[in-house]
Order: C-alpha cells, then sequence, then structure tokens
C-alpha cells in the first residue's frame, strides 16, 4: 500500500458517504473500491449497478470523475 493525499474536504465527503452504506468500513476501502472500478471495470461480487451509479455520481460531485 502507498499512501496518496486528498483535500480534506473529499476526505469529509467520503467519511459520510460511507457512513450511509455498510459496503465499506473505511475511507482507503471506498477509494480503493472506486480506483478499482474505475481503472478496471472490476466490482467482482461486491456493488450492484444501482450502487455503481451512486458511487460515480458521488465521484463527479467531488471533481474526481467527469460526467458523461
Amino acid at each position: 500500500m502507498t499512501k496518496v493525499e486528498i483535500k480534506s474536504e473529499y476526505y469529509q465527503k467520503i467519511e459520510k458517504i460511507i457512513a450511509q452504506s455498510s459496503q465499506f468500513q473505511t475511507v482507503s476501502e471506498y477509494i480503493n473500491f472506486v480506483l478499482n472500478e474505475m481503472l478496471f471495470g472490476d466490482t467482482g461480487s461486491r456493488g450492484t449497478t444501482r450502487e455503481e451509479d451512486l458511487i460515480k455520481k458521488r465521484l463527479q460531485e467531488l471533481g474526481y470523475i467527469n460526467a458523461p
């Protein structure tokens, strides 16, 4: 594992997201899931289409990805 710096406002928003989700336990777990999805398109058995859409929407709101 490698440490990556993100803006504290992003971290706080992600904390709120995971507090409402039973899928993720930590901010790191959430970020790794999202990066894996964005880089490889592989969610394994963890995510549903609805969850993926919510995650993508949240990433757009955070400025990590552009809207299609």
